[in-house]
């Protein structure tokens, strides 16, 4: 258990311990095999990760969907409510609305680095008003290479112009995805994305306390 505690501090994280067993699935498992339960179910893996193992639980977090994943729970925890959320898991635009500014908030964030150099957020044509969309009011970016964030209101990025978006698109043409990019080191080692680096830096967007 100490070592679950001193790696959540260490990333700046702050963990609730639960003291009741997870929800089982709806799903009922057929013929399953109780040695394989005991060795890889959901129980076994919370021993496995609540025994003093740093180094796997931080190889866990480091994985990038599951770091992701805590960060928007604590954001949850801290200025939201996650009753939309909870009903409608990435399926409406945004992840939390806040119970202080009272607005739709979306959260996306990376821990990785790309072999050009940048980092990107994807996922983002839901998150965009308009075309039977409900879209945010604020996205927020959150980059856990550098732990530095970005909130953005939704016009600015979106409709202003300032940022550019890359898109995927299926065999009939069709979007599919939407991708942001931007430099890892922000123009100290190069001028890659610069002109998205350079909004993401203008405007007031990043949180500063």
């Amino acid at each position: 258990m100490k070592g679950l505690i001193e790696l959540m501090k260490e990333q700046g994280m702050v963990i609730k311990i639960a003291t009741d067993s997870p929800k089982k699935d709806k799903h009922t498992p057929i013929n399953p095999n109780q040695s394989i339960i005991d060795q890889y179910g959901v129980d076994a893996v919370i021993k496995y990760l609540l025994k003093n193992n740093k180094a796997a639980l931080y190889q866990l977090l480091k994985s990038g969907d599951v770091y992701g994943r805590c960060v928007e729970n604590i954001m949850e925890e801290k200025t939201g409510s996650n009753k939309i959320k909870k009903n409608n898991q990435n399926t409406i635009g945004y992840d939390l609305i806040s119970s202080i500014t009272g607005l739709k908030e979306e959260s996306k964030s990376t821990s990785t680095i790309t072999k050009a150099n940048l980092l990107q957020i994807s996922g983002l044509l839901e998150k965009r008003k308009g075309n039977g969309n409900e879209g945010c009011d604020v996205m927020i970016i959150t980059d856990l290479c550098n732990f530095r964030q970005f909130r953005i209101p939704h016009d600015d990025f979106f409709e202003s112009g300032k940022f550019k978006f890359y898109y995927a698109t299926n065999a009939a043409g069709v979007q599919t995805d939407m991708y942001f990019y931007w430099d890892a080191y922000y123009g100290t080692k190069g001028n890659r994305q610069q002109s998205n680096t350079d909004a993401l830096l203008s405007g007031n967007y990043e949180v500063k306390m």
